[in-house]
């Protein structure tokens, strides 16, 4: 059986051969955190050890999708030449991980890593989805796929696929999956979301899909140092789905659209509104020069919706702006003005 350990103290290599002695097999061990996971069926040995605080079994959790109804197409619409048209489309070293349910043949990765031993094979084309959703809007970018989960994930599985991320050198981690438990923003997942945001990494995470409930965002929507993505629709408004946060809290993020027909199918879930948001700081990466500076550009680009933060974060991301954004930046640059000058 799986288990998450939480640690007084980093392993050291006593610890190791300690638990080696005892068949404590350790399949995952942060470098961020005093955690690991481990399998063994002799957990009765493992708590009597010094150096253990706290043992519990790893959390299944969703992939934040909606209900499934039936070329990619936004509600609202979406002009991808905004950005296509600017050769904005993650050319150069973007690297961008996606932790879900697998890929399919049908999109281009350049490694995947499957933590289940069930085949990197998408199932119930969860992940599928959304990695084209990020390759739609960063062509140009190198996709590193880590499966979580078969048919739910696990916060163990998570987790460890989030070091994998950062050890791959991803610059964006997009998380489209959630955890129905009550949390503060202080669980081992989200403490190590905030470590690896303050790594240097931009992780994007989907709010859940909890019908309009006032503090339903689900965990990691919680941690403070990631981007918490709600969805819209039709119109531009937010969608029946969409989960809210806590008053104060300031989750969600940003929205962005969550309802789309791809491959002639018409899905909805913040599962992609957040690729969404992953896909389009990954087509400007490179333009903006570094992720840091690519977040401060969508959080400039947003629509007041006219509603409370907590339920719609700044607000819509509209790509119209965000050229707009982007292009005065390069007007004003210093490089910008000194062509002008000569």
């Amino acid at each position: 059986m799986e288990y998450i350990i939480n640690l007084s103290r980093f392993l050291t290599e006593e610890d190791r051969n300690s638990l080696m002695q005892k068949h404590i097999k350790i399949i995952y061990e942060s470098k961020f955190i005093e955690l690991i996971g481990v399998e063994t069926d002799n957990i009765r040995e493992v708590k009597k050890m010094e150096f253990i605080e706290k043992i519990s079994r790893p959390v299944q959790g969703e992939f934040q999708e909606g209900e499934f109804n039936s070329t990619i197409t936004f509600e609202p619409r979406v002009r991808r030449t905004l950005l296509s048209s600017r050769s904005l489309v993650g050319w150069g070293d973007t690297r961008i991980a996606i932790l879900d349910s697998g890929v399919k043949p049908d999109v281009s990765v350049t490694a995947t890593k499957d933590f289940t031993n069930t085949g990197m094979m998408d199932i119930q084309n969860h992940g599928n989805d959304v990695a084209k959703i990020v390759k739609f809007l960063a062509k140009g970018s190198s996709l590193f796929i880590a499966k979580v989960g078969n048919t739910k994930p696990t916060d163990l599985y998570v987790m460890h696929g989030l070091e994998w991320a950062y050890n791959q050198g991803a610059s964006i981690i997009n998380i489209s999956a959630g955890f129905n438990r009550r949390c503060s923003g202080n669980c081992n997942l989200c403490t190590l979301v905030n470590k690896i945001a303050n790594a240097g990494v931009t992780i994007v995470i989907a709010a859940g899909n909890n019908e309009n409930l006032e503090d339903s965002i689900e965990c990691p929507g919680h941690a403070i140092n990631g981007i918490t993505v709600g969805a819209v629709g039709h119109g531009c408004k937010l969608t029946s789905y969409t989960s809210f946060g806590k008053v104060g809290e300031g989750k969600p993020n940003i929205v962005a659209p969550g309802n789309l027909n791809i491959d002639g199918r018409y899905i909805n879930g913040t599962s992609f509104a957040s690729p969404f948001v992953s896909g389009v700081l990954g087509a400007i990466l490179r333009k903006s020069g570094s992720v840091g500076k690519a977040v401060e550009y969508i959080y400039k680009s947003v629509d007041d919706l006219g509603h409370h933060s907590h339920e719609q974060g700044l607000g819509y991301l509209n790509l119209e702006k965000l050229v707009e954004v982007l292009d005065s930046e390069e007007n004003n640059s210093p490089s910008a003005g000194q062509n002008q000058s000569s």
